[in-house]
């Protein structure tokens, strides 16, 4: 095996580790700025909104739309960006959701603290950044 090749074996994984450590961390100081910036309350949720996602109209991905009012008492109407599960917010039911006060469309139903997307990706970037290391000690010694 040429250096080269060997070299190009221990950056690959080193490489996808740091992009979903990245991201993972990233995600995580998101979720933190609008902690501290974004407003709780309860809505109920009126309907659901299915748009296609592919020309196709094969997948479709369902948002809910939620009634709530401002701190202020403006009465609002707005869906996340994200998907939600459907089981889970039910037309009809109380939900507790986040809003941007300067912007009152952006929200988050549930909480925007759940950290289990951005923990499972450093968690999994973890796993290839340390073959990475692993493999760039054993490698890079024989190159140089």
């Amino acid at each position: 095996m040429s250096p080269g090749v060997g070299v190009g074996i221990a950056l690959m994984p080193l490489l996808i580790g740091l992009i979903f450590v990245g991201v993972g961390i990233g995600m995580l100081r998101t979720q933190r700025r609008n902690r501290s910036r974004w407003v709780p309350t309860t809505g109920t949720v009126t309907r659901w909104e299915h748009t296609p996602i592919s020309s196709m109209d094969i997948d479709t991905v369902s948002l809910p739309v939620v009634d709530f009012v401002t701190h202020d008492g403006r009465p609002i109407q707005a869906s996340p960006s994200s998907a939600v599960d459907v089981g889970i917010y039910r037309t009809g039911h109380t939900v507790d959701i986040w809003y941007d006060p300067a912007n009152p469309q952006r929200i988050a139903v549930g909480s925007t603290s759940s950290t289990l997307l951005p923990i499972l990706l450093i968690v999994i970037g973890v796993v290839p950044l340390g073959i990475g290391l692993v493999l760039g000690a054993v490698v890079l010694p024989k190159v140089f």
